[in-house]
């Protein structure tokens, strides 16, 4: 008996492929609804010449099918009868061989039977009716078959069901290679999208080569790309694409994108992106985006982003450089631009302006022998943040007025930025150390000459709540004025400083130092 299921297998998988067509030629209907799978495989093979081989014990026989067809050809009704079952299948020769899907058997949920309504007003409702039961199959002797190989007994011999597997592998592997040789060119070359070698089919080929002379789309990319405007590509990119002017992939990249215009890549991108004006990925990105104008990262970039304007990372970076502004949400390394926004940084950003959410961000007020009452914000972190500054002071001046002395408060302001790093000496105390330069208007609104105020200082910060804290230090103050008065005929401002260390004149520029004081509060 085992001479009889060898040759039986071997039968299956030597029996040519265009047997087929002789089931194709037939229509098949059917509408199974929660049916066994037994029964509407036995439905199938009473009332059609579609012959089964499978072995029952390895399927999931009184799986409930749900499906419809009506006068489908042959594989296009079993593609519907187990698109949600857990069964593989092939047609091999003039048999249609059945396997349990594992992947798919997992997934499938025994629910507990909801419990029945106890009320005298529930109606026990008539069963759903299903097709009606096959002739029963008789046990069958070991290596015995059934219906000319429709049934198998579980009695097979394991060697014998491992056969069949191999064939249904076989067969699929068949079909993966013709499946890759229709949709892989090695080259492709075009005019325009669909006018090339790849003709109406372009958006189904993946090419190793591309050559597009003005524009030309492609399913995908495995190697290189090159257009004279641009390339569009419906899926994935690997390796090197270049275009004049645009580079277009929907899918992921994982390789380089130079283009004069811009690069796009709608999934993750591994590698890099250079374009003259900007450049753009959806998701995450491991790699460098150089632009002219700007960068866009829809989700983390495990690298580098330069450009000329801004760059963007809607997630975390490492390397932000622009000539604008930096926008990201943690930064591992820095950010190097005008304006720096981020949540938080493992180092200071360098900038102008620098705007960790996270970070060192303290209001202040307070008073120095210079600057009556001024104001400060200090933004950024404690090892580098951006101080401005406003102050304010009050002076009396006598002045003679047609002929009359009177006196007058006048009002001199200042304003100023500076530099500042907040190094910690124990739990509730901080050392700021900080340089901040100002320019300051004498007795009028806004004063055109140099009137520059220097100013180096030493606080010591003590918290005394959750954000308030004191603080108070010296100031050592370099004071550079091009005023002159010309009652007195000299240069130099007329209310700073008070006590001067030393006092020197450099042409018209009058340079004046002193030791301050300052104290205030921080919030």
């Amino acid at each position: 008996m085992l001479l009889k299921h060898l040759l039986t297998i071997g039968c299956l998988a030597a029996v040519p492929l265009t047997l087929v067509a002789q089931q194709s030629d037939q229509l098949v209907s059917f509408d199974y609804e929660s049916t066994d799978l037994h029964l509407a495989l036995s439905d199938l093979e009473e009332r059609f010449d579609l012959r089964f081989t499978y072995s029952p014990s390895r399927l999931p026989m009184d799986y409930p099918v749900n499906a419809s067809a009506q006068d489908m050809e042959v594989e296009e009704a079993i593609d519907q009868l187990f698109a949600s079952c857990p069964v593989k299948y092939a047609f091999i020769g003039d048999q249609i061989v059945l396997r349990s899907d594992p992947g798919r058997l997992t997934q499938i949920e025994k629910r507990p039977a909801a419990p029945r309504q106890e009320t005298p007003l529930y109606q026990e409702r008539e069963p759903r009716p299903t097709m009606p039961a096959s002739p029963r199959i008789d046990v069958m002797q070991p290596g015995q078959i059934s219906g000319g190989d429709q049934w198998q007994s579980d009695q097979l011999e394991e060697e014998d069901l491992e056969n069949l597997a191999r064939s249904m592998e076989r067969h699929e592997r068949a079909l993966a290679r013709e499946e890759y040789k229709a949709t892989h060119r090695l080259a492709q070359i075009s005019l325009l999208p669909y006018l090339g070698t790849n003709t109406h089919r372009s958006h189904e080929v993946t090419n190793n080569v591309s050559v597009n002379v003005f524009w030309g789309t492609s399913r995908a990319i495995d190697g290189f790309e090159i257009g004279g405007v641009g390339n569009t590509v419906i899926e994935d990119m690997r390796g090197l694409q270049m275009a004049g002017a645009v580079n277009h992939v929907k899918g992921t990249v994982i390789g380089t994108q130079i283009a004069g215009l811009a690069n796009y890549a709608g999934g993750r991108a591994d590698g890099a992106q250079v374009a003259g004006l900007f450049n753009v990925v959806r998701d995450s990105m491991i790699g460098a985006q150089v632009g002219g104008l700007f960068n866009v990262a829809g989700y983390n970039l495990d690298g580098s982003q330069t450009s000329g304007i801004f760059n963007w990372a809607d997630g975390d970076v490492r390397h932000q450089v622009s000539g604008i502004y930096n926008r990201a949400r943690f930064v591992s390394r820095r950010q190097v631009g005008l304006i720096n926004v981020c949540d938080s940084t493992a180092k200071a950003p360098y900038g102008l302006i620098n705007i960790v959410r996270y970070g060192y961000n303290r209001v202040e007020v307070g008073a120095t022998e210079g600057m009556f009452v001024n104001l400060g914000a200090k933004l950024g972190t404690r090892k580098l943040y951006n101080i401005f500054h406003l102050g304010m002071r009050w002076d009396i001046f006598e002045r003679e007025v047609d002929g009359q002395t009177a006196s007058a408060a006048y009002t001199s302001w200042a304003l100023g930025y500076g530099l500042g790093a907040a190094p910690r000496l124990g739990k509730k105390t901080l050392l700021n150390l900080e340089l901040v330069a100002m320019h300051v208007n004498e007795m009028q609104s806004w004063t055109d000459k140099l009137n520059l105020l220097t100013q180096f200082r030493t606080t010591f910060d003590y918290k005394v709540g959750d954000r308030l804290s004191f603080y108070a230090g010296p100031t050592f103050n370099v004071m550079f004025s091009d005023l002159y008065d010309a009652a007195t005929d000299t240069y130099g401002s007329r209310v700073l400083p008070l006590d001067p260390l030393f006092n020197t004149q450099d042409g018209q520029t009058n340079i004046q130092g002193w030791i301050g004081f300052t104290a205030g509060l921080r919030m």
